[in-house]
């Protein structure tokens, strides 16, 4: 018999079957999961519940403000936007401390995030992109949206964005950015103490 608890989370699962499956993608995903202690089962579950579990992520892929906003960033610069995604586990886990930062729930705390953001966009991209780019990647419209929003805070968030999620950039570039976004946005410069 199962617990209340037991029985709650298996309301809250689905069952995905994938068929078709490469024989050599199966042989590496029986590999891999070997090599971990796990069956092939837990194992791409795990794998599926940490790619899709980036609210920011699933955001990015599936907004179609994001989707536009990224191609007006292609008309400023006259660069492309790429036509895959980037991802990796450096994303995801900043993804996560912009979410705990910025205190992001839900789809519509990053549409407003978007929307607010907008006006600078373009100020952003001055800032970033150039000519030695060879694409735009997808979502970078939202990425720069999250780093005006930084800007737009208080400058506890401001120092705390650096130590968390900047800290590998020029600490005065970084800035001397966010005060010029808070200048267009009219307002004061980053306490930086």
């Amino acid at each position: 018999m199962n617990t209340p608890d037991e029985a709650n989370k298996k309301s809250n699962t689905a069952v995905i079957t994938v068929r078709n499956v490469p024989r050599d993608v199966d042989d590496i995903i029986t590999t891999q999961a070997n090599e971990l202690g796990k069956s092939k089962s837990d194992f791409i579950k795990e794998l599926l519940i940490r790619e899709f579990q980036d609210l920011i992520n699933n955001y990015s892929r599936t907004s179609s403000l994001v989707s536009l906003m990224d191609k007006e960033l292609e008309k400023m610069s006259g660069v492309k936007v790429a036509e895959h995604w980037y991802e990796d586990d450096m994303i995801t886990a900043t993804n996560l401390k912009y979410r705990t930062l910025l205190k992001l729930d839900s789809v519509d705390d990053l549409q407003k995030i978007m929307m607010k953001n907008m006006p600078y966009l373009q100020f952003r991209a001055g800032q970033i992109l150039n000519s030695q780019f060879s694409y735009i990647p997808r979502g970078l419209s939202l990425t720069f949206s999250l780093f005006n929003e930084i800007a737009s805070r208080d400058s506890n968030i401001i120092n705390t964005a650096y130590r968390k999620i900047f800290y590998w950039r020029d600490e005065d570039i970084f800035y001397i950015n966010v005060d010029s976004i808070r200048a267009e946005m009219k307002l004061e410069p980053t306490d930086r103490s």
